[in-house]
Order: structure tokens, then sequence, then C-alpha cells
């Protein structure tokens, strides 16, 4: 099965964007330009229109309204920019119209994901919050090109986790002989992503089995993918208590387990990242046509999110 994936993924592989593509390009050079950057994104006007809703969202909005590329892309800077570009480009990749409504469950998941990875990376202080986002934006990926190429065999499976709660990486193993987080550190081999979110990808199921690392050495690879695959197995488990399918008794792996001893988060901060990861999944699914989300919008906000 995984020859068939891999096979396929090979031959017609998961397309990217000219423009996100462009955007990734132009972003890992740090000495790009704001104007450089913004004539990449003024190719794609759908993307643009998404920077400027961006930029004008409550989470970015200052006195004064957006109402250029240049302006949005000053005001939400490089990697928000290209982090914005990539969700556009992911959120093509999804189909409209699927009968059984997979497709818009699971990408709802995977931004919510993204943006509570983002939350937790900020709270916990650290630098790679964007790429906290794009790795839990992409964690299931490789779920999506399981569903749209082999539904035979992955569609039972996806449902079968989703109804009983089974660890998927199990049923995964034992009807396949291998995971999403396996293809999916692969995919994102393919689109030329550094290490550690692939690492991220991997690992975010189990994120201790990632190298050790010490405070000394900021630099090992190693502690950027434990950081990464930790905020990603967290906001996970976040994204899951937000809609429903997520235990809430104090066996949680929300409260209890190696990821929020990695982070050290007290009570009171978990509640502030789930309220605030609430209210911004509801800014971005308007701001990427999907308003109507009660679950992440009225009802938290109706409480007063931060």
């Amino acid at each position: 099965m995984l020859e068939l994936a891999t096979k396929s993924l090979d031959e017609h592989p998961l397309p990217l964007s000219t423009v996100a593509r462009s955007v990734i390009r132009l972003t890992a050079n740090p000495a790009v330009s704001m104007r450089e950057l913004s004539r990449a994104v003024s190719a794609d006007p759908g993307l643009s229109g998404k920077l400027i809703k961006m930029a004008n969202s409550a989470f970015y909005a200052g006195p004064e309204a957006v109402t250029s590329i240049t302006g949005a892309v000053f005001k939400l800077g490089i990697t928000a920019t290209r982090s914005v570009a990539m969700t556009a480009s992911v959120q093509a990749l999804f189909r409209d119209g699927d009968p059984d409504g997979l497709e818009d469950r699971l990408w709802r998941h995977s931004l919510a994901v993204g943006v509570a990875a983002r939350v937790i990376a900020q709270e916990a202080g650290s630098s790679l919050a964007e790429e906290a986002f794009l790795s839990g934006l992409l964690h299931d990926i490789a779920k999506l090109l399981l569903l749209q190429r082999f539904p035979a065999v992955y569609k039972p499976i996806f449902k079968r986790t989703l109804e009983t709660g089974e660890p998927p990486l199990d049923v995964e193993m034992a009807s396949m002989g291998f995971t999403h987080a396996d293809l999916g550190a692969m995919i994102l081999e393919r689109w030329a992503f550094e290490p550690a979110p692939i690492g991220a990808i991997r690992f975010h199921h189990d994120p201790d089995r990632v190298g050790r690392y010490t405070d000394t050495d900021p630099a090992n690879t190693d502690r950027a993918t434990r950081l990464l695959a930790h905020a990603v197995s967290l906001a996970n488990v976040i994204a899951k208590r937000l809609d429903g399918t997520a235990p809430t008794d104090h066996e949680s792996p929300l409260t209890n387990g190696p990821t929020p001893a990695f982070f050290g988060f007290t009570t009171e901060q978990l509640d502030r990242i789930i309220q605030n990861v609430s209210y911004r999944v509801g800014d971005e699914l308007q701001v990427f046509g999907q308003p109507d989300a009660p679950i992440y919008v009225s009802e938290h906000r109706d409480h007063g999110a931060d």
C-alpha cells in the first residue's frame, strides 16, 4: 500500500500553487524585500484578497484599514504572509461537494490545529510560531491524499477512527502497514520543507520519539523538531476538544502526559490557549471563506475572548 501511495505521489504530486511556491522560495531568503514579496503575491487575486482580509482581521487590525497588497504584507510580515499563501494553496487541494463531508471536516480540523499550534508556540515564547502553524496545518495532509486517491481503502479507516476514537496510527498500521504521519513527512520532503517541520509531521503522535536535545544547543534541529511536534500534538487535542471529539475527563492528554509537561503550561495558561484558539480559528475561517463555524466563533466570543 505504501508503495502504491508513493508511486501515486511521484507520478501525480500534490500541487502547490505557482504563487505559493514563489512565496516559499522568496521567504527562504532572509534578505527578501517586502515589495518583492508583494509583487509575487499580486499575481494571485484570490490570495491578495485573503491577505488583505487577514491584515484587517481582529488579531492584526489597527486604527486604519489596510486596502493594498503592499500594506497587507507590511502589516503581516514575511512569515505570516508565507503562512497565508500556504493556507490558501492547501485549501485549494480540498474538494467541494464531498458527499460524506469528510474533506470539509478534515480541512477545518487542519486549520484549527495550525492555529492552535501557533498559539501554543507563542504562549511558550518560541520564535517558531509560524513554523508551528504550517506544521499543524499540514499534519494530516496524507489523510487527504489517501481519501482522494484510495477512497475504498482509506475512507473506512478514517470513518472508523472518527466514530470509535481509536488511535489512527494503530488502525492504519493494522490495515495498511504504514501511517499518515509517515506519508505526510514524505509529502513535505517533496515540497522541499526544512527538516524540523518534516520531523514534526512524522512524530506529531509521539513527540518524544524525536532525539533529545540540551538547552545549550538551541540551533540543534532536534530541538526545533521536538518543539514543533509537541506543539502539533497538543494542538491536535485542543482542536478535538473544541469540536467535541476529545474526552474532557482528567485523564485527557490535555492535562496529563509528556506534551503538557514539555511546555510546563499551567491550567490557567491552557484555558487561555483554548479560548484564544477558538477565537482565532473563527477569524481564519472567515478569511478563507467559511464563516459559519459556531464551535469556534459565537459560543466563545459570547463569553469574551482575549
